[in-house]
């Protein structure tokens, strides 16, 4: 079976605006970096500042909701696995989670997403006012202040359904839908999350993102991938990992192309053998290809030393050069702190454009 790839991740969610999958244990910190890449995402829409608010509050609820059943796990198992993601289309938004939830607790959410699922606006509030009032908040079970208000700011019912995993655990698949006009599509991403998800496991990835490379696009994404990687692997292993990744991210959003206002390519962060690897992928004009794969194969014919002289000769080229973005500095540094271990491919998108794929073990 071919890798899972930048291509495969463009070519799946070419439609969509932004694209963003997260696998691994859920820690609070996450939730403003995933803020930060929907809101940047959403930047220059006129209606910026309602959708904004309502789609940053979705994002709130749904991650919380997976952390609340985070704790109803056993202790040991805190920081279960479990997959998040969203995607956003120019009329609609959806966000799909799955999580490990205790069976104990699998009847008492069906019931609840089934009773918020059956009431109408008014209903909702009358609901939510009475848990207020009564004080009836269940962590688990019950219809909970967070499903009635994920129903009452979405304006759609709530999809769900209960899988198990290989090794016999509970699992919720939860979507929900946020649609900015009345004839907005309505997809669903249901099966299509639960086969993303076990292929993220089967293939060893951690996180994807497809949509906006611009530099205020790319902060909140590299937040999260740093902390994340720091935790995993610890400190000092980490600055390396996030230097290459550093590099990697501004190498895409210097070259990257602009489609309808954002400058849009595509990374994919996983694991293979013990070791981490980042691969981005994006558009480029196909007439660059000769150029540019000459480049990387006599990157990839050096050794460690090399590669440093070849730094170092491209470094003093670029000096005299007013093109900066053209001397390839970006990758032979990427190169160089991964001594050598990359590897590109090219994939053709179009009568005039290719679709170019870097990736490097850090």
């Amino acid at each position: 079976m071919e890798r899972f790839s930048a291509w495969s991740l463009f070519q799946a969610n070419q439609d969509a605006r932004l694209m963003f999958a997260y696998r691994g244990p859920f820690r609070e910190h996450l939730t403003e970096g995933i803020i930060g890449i929907s809101e940047n995402t959403l930047e220059g829409e006129a209606e910026l500042s309602k959708v904004n608010r309502k789609v940053s509050f979705l994002l709130v609820e749904c991650f919380q909701n997976i952390l609340k059943h985070g704790d109803s796990i056993e202790k040991k198992d805190i920081d279960h696995e479990a997959m998040f993601s969203f995607r956003a289309f120019p009329k609609s938004f959806y966000i799909n989670s799955i999580n490990k939830v205790n069976p104990d607790d699998k009847d008492k959410l069906a019931e609840a997403v089934e009773l918020v699922n059956s009431l109408d606006k008014k209903e909702l509030k009358e609901l939510y006012l009475k848990q207020l009032q009564d004080n009836e908040i269940s962590e688990r079970g019950g219809a909970g202040l967070g499903l009635i208000e994920l129903a009452r700011k979405s304006g759609q019912p709530l999809r769900f359904d209960f899988d198990k995993d290989a090794q016999g655990n509970t699992l919720f698949n939860n979507q929900v839908n946020f649609k900015k006009t009345d004839d907005s599509e309505e997809l669903d991403f249901m099966q299509t999350s639960r086969e993303f998800k076990s292929m993220m496991t089967d293939k060893g990835i951690l996180m994807c993102y497809k949509g906006d490379f611009s530099q205020g696009a790319i902060l909140p994404l590299l937040n999260i991938v740093e902390i994340n990687i720091e935790q995993g692997i610890g400190s000092q292993e980490a600055k390396k990992v996030g230097h290459v990744l550093i590099e990697m991210l501004q190498n895409i959003s210097h070259h990257a192309p602009v489609v309808n206002g954002v400058r849009e390519g595509v990374i994919v962060i996983g694991q293979k053998e013990q070791n981490l690897y980042i691969e981005t992928g994006n558009v480029m004009p196909s007439s660059n290809v000769n150029t540019l794969e000459s480049s990387l194969s006599e990157m990839m014919r050096r050794d460690e030393e090399g590669l440093k002289e070849l730094h170092k000769q491209k470094f003093k080229e670029s000096i005299y050069l007013k093109d900066k973005q053209s001397t390839g500095l970006g990758l032979l540094q990427v190169a160089k702190a991964c001594r050598g271990r990359i590897s590109y491919r090219f994939d053709e998108y179009n009568n005039e454009e290719t679709f170019f794929s870097f990736r490097a073990f850090a």
